[in-house]
């Protein structure tokens, strides 16, 4: 009688804890289709339909919510396979690079591109997007005569810039070759769209010497921006006054001392992926 007693005892208190138990499998379950099932059920948990169905919609929870870490696990399986492949892209890339096989480096990058990049990180597509970026300039710039080859490779730059620092605000690389891009593709446009880009140009080369104060490349090229806005004659700067209210202005000093900044950083070990 004892034992009978106290089985009893023991499912009745065992059914009390049942709907607790369901709250913390409710709460940690991120499927919506697990929170439909414990709410269509909430009547068996607490409405006195018998252990047997309260365990059976238990079960059936942590099915749906292992089910869920299942594809979350294949997910993260799949993101670092494709981080992978992207560190073998750009290592190949950066030895054809360093070989001055540029065209062959940018077809190796635009096939990789065109695989599609659903999978990749935003990270990991910002080093693709700025070397793409880079190999389009170097091309365009010293390895064809063809002008209207160049104005498209500037055109394509450009376009993979602008992305790099979508998906790479905090990569420098990105913001350097954004400044170098846009300066490079304004040569086609006339010196009235390089007065008006003047500012961004500059802008870009800032952030990316705020995230990396140490690339002697930055610094060259701002101090080359210093310079030559210091070196605009009166008559272009009347052009410049018309379509800015306040013109873009510097000075020597301030180019000396970016110069003096980039002479500093050649003499440190700088990776030449970055640096050039």
């Amino acid at each position: 009688f004892i034992r009978a007693r106290v089985g009893i005892v023991f499912l009745f208190r065992l059914k009390a804890r049942l709907p607790s138990a369901a709250a913390r499998v409710f709460k940690r379950a991120r499927d919506w289709r697990v929170h439909r099932a414990l709410l269509g059920s909430a009547g068996l948990l607490t409405g006195g339909a018998g252990c047997g169905g309260s365990f059976a919609v238990l079960g059936a929870a942590c099915a749906e919510e292992k089910k869920q870490q299942s594809k979350e696990e294949k997910k993260e399986e799949e993101e670092e396979e494709e981080q992978a492949r992207t560190r073998d892209a750009i290592r190949q890339a950066d030895d054809l690079y360093e070989q001055n096989k540029m065209v062959e480096a940018l077809r190796l990058l635009e096939r990789y591109g065109e695989e599609g990049s659903s999978n990749r990180s935003s990270r990991s597509n910002a080093e693709v997007l700025w070397r793409l970026a880079r190999l389009c300039y170097k091309v365009g710039k010293y390895g064809t005569q063809d002008r209207a080859e160049a104005e498209q490779l500037s055109r394509a730059g450009m376009g993979f810039a602008e992305r790099a620092v979508q998906c790479g605000d905090d990569n420098f690389a990105c913001h350097k070759w954004m400044g170098i891009l846009i300066s490079w593709s304004s040569e086609f446009e006339g010196y009235k769209k390089k007065i008006e880009r003047s500012f961004l140009i500059r802008d870009h080369f800032l952030k990316a010497i705020e995230r990396n104060p140490k690339d002697a490349t930055c610094h060259h090229l701002l101090g080359q921006w210093c310079y030559s806005v210091s070196s605009v004659p009166w008559y272009q700067q009347k052009v410049a006054s018309v379509i800015f209210s306040t013109p873009p202005n510097s000075t020597y000093q301030e180019a000396l001392r970016h110069f003096q900044a980039a002479e500093e950083g050649m003499c440190l070990h700088v990776s030449p992926c970055t640096a050039t």
